[in-house]
């Protein structure tokens, strides 16, 4: 399975891969991207299957803590994921055989982070149009809480 996840914060979609480690953890890898809500469905498209290209599994699991999510942080011009989670919507991206999975996930605050909501998984296929991808993006955007 492939893996990215994907953030809205005002007028910015912010996305990056996820791969798994040694350890089975998903973590945040790159490509790290801005996208401006006003961009080209082609263009976002592209980006989202460029990081889902990039998620890999098994690579090796750091050594030590450090903020893998820095990135993101430094594109959205934050000093930290507590200022960049209190108005951001988040979901993960999959990609299974032929099948792009959004899920949108519920804010449960920076201690707590945020929690699938299953029920609400949006589907649609790689092949679909970019207008027709984005639009299902969008609609779990829109399931997000």
């Amino acid at each position: 399975m492939k893996r990215a996840n994907i953030y809205k914060r005002k007028n910015v979609i912010y996305l990056h891969s996820s791969s798994m480690t040694t350890a089975g953890i998903w973590m945040a890898t790159q490509p790290f991207v801005a996208i401006d809500v006003s961009e080209d469905d082609v263009v976002k498209v592209n980006h989202i299957k460029n990081a889902l290209e990039q998620s890999r599994e098994y690579i090796p699991h750091p050594a030590r803590s450090s903020n893998l999510f820095e990135p993101i942080l430094k594109l959205a011009g934050v000093t930290s994921y507590s200022e960049f989670t209190e108005s951001a919507r988040s979901c993960s991206i999959e990609l299974e055989g032929r099948r792009l999975r959004f899920i949108p996930y519920r804010n449960l605050g920076p201690r707590i982070g945020h929690e699938e909501i299953t029920g609400r998984i949006k589907s649609v296929s790689i092949n679909a149009s970019a207008e027709r991808i984005t639009a299902t993006l969008e609609s779990a955007f829109d399931a997000c809480e």
